[in-house]
């Protein structure tokens, strides 16, 4: 990205970030989904049974999760430009939306109160940062295309009835999410090709 904006290759540099928006959505959304349906026998994995308490506020993180992976592709993009100090004033107006959130939700609702205001503040600083790029360079952070959607919804439909046999919900969901992006043509065989190709390149470095 650095280098397409330094040589004023602006379509160029939105075509590659509008490409890493995408792959992050195609990973993003999935990994959210799956750890929200999950939560319970995450946490039971991860921490114990005796965490049971904290699967609340991680499902709640977990399925807003994609929203902070988008902001740091938008960050990327903000610190690829030729000012990039200029971000700091969205970053501190986000700062500000979190800690408000805070004060509000924290008092009635504990842990899960402060996992839904970090959310909120994902939320809104993608609408900020999106807002940002678009005046400052003319980039515009794409949404997810109605084919992505009905794969999470595919996902949750298949993985939540089997939520209780974690291996099962997770081999479901997976194909399900997986048949839906071939269907709807947001993931193509080319792109499990160049996929492929990536992977076998980084091994043999």
């Amino acid at each position: 990205l650095s280098r397409r904006i330094a040589l004023r290759d602006m379509e160029g540099a939105e075509r590659a970030f509008v490409e890493a928006v995408r792959v992050l959505y195609v990973i993003g959304f999935a990994l959210s989904a799956g750890l929200a349906v999950l939560a319970d026998a995450t946490v039971s994995i991860v921490l114990g049974g005796r965490y049971g308490g904290v699967a609340g506020p991680f499902r709640v993180l977990a399925a807003g999760q994609f929203l902070q992976f988008t902001i740091f592709i938008q960050m990327a993009l903000v610190n690829s430009t030729e000012s990039p100090r200029r971000g700091i004033a969205p970053a501190f107006f986000v700062a500000g939306i979190t800690v408000a959130a805070d004060a509000a939700l924290i008092p009635p609702f504990g842990a899960s109160g402060a996992a839904a205001a970090l959310v909120i503040s994902w939320a809104v600083g993608i609408i900020v940062y999106g807002t940002f790029l678009r005046r400052l360079i003319g980039i515009r952070t794409p949404l997810p295309s109605p084919g992505m959607l009905a794969a999470v919804g595919a996902l949750i439909a298949a993985a939540l009835p089997l939520r209780h046999d974690t291996a099962l919900a997770v081999v479901a969901g997976g194909a399900a999410y997986v048949i839906v992006l071939l269907l709807t043509r947001v993931v193509t065989l080319n792109d499990v090709a160049r996929l492929r190709s990536a992977v076998a390149a980084r091994r043999g470095r």
